[in-house]
């Protein structure tokens, strides 16, 4: 009986085990594929500027988002700052903006 309950032991670990590999790879696929970067471009001296999607340019230095990670379908031009703010994803705002 002891060498049974060991081998149901066994078993349960290396399902469980298997199941969060899979589980914990197929989230990382996705994230990257639902995710979608924009930048804030502005004429000099412009306060508020339109979105567009991420190019390689660097950002000028300003208070408000120059660049951040929103969810894809999220368009930045659509919602106040405040809005873009709470939308982007943490961790991925920089400051600024993109010299038109």
């Amino acid at each position: 009986m002891k060498k049974l309950k060991i081998n149901y032991l066994i078993m349960a670990a290396l399902v469980l085990g298997s199941s969060m590999a899979v589980a914990t790879r197929s989230v990382a696929g996705q994230k990257t594929a639902l995710v979608t970067r924009w930048e804030r471009v502005a004429a000099d001296g412009d306060d508020t500027g339109s979105w567009r999607a991420v190019s390689s340019e660097s950002c000028e230095a300003s208070e408000k988002i120059c660049k951040a990670d929103f969810a894809t379908g999220y368009d930045p031009n659509q919602h106040t700052e405040a809005q873009n703010n709470s939308a982007a994803l943490s961790g991925t705002i920089q400051s600024g903006y993109v010299q038109q």
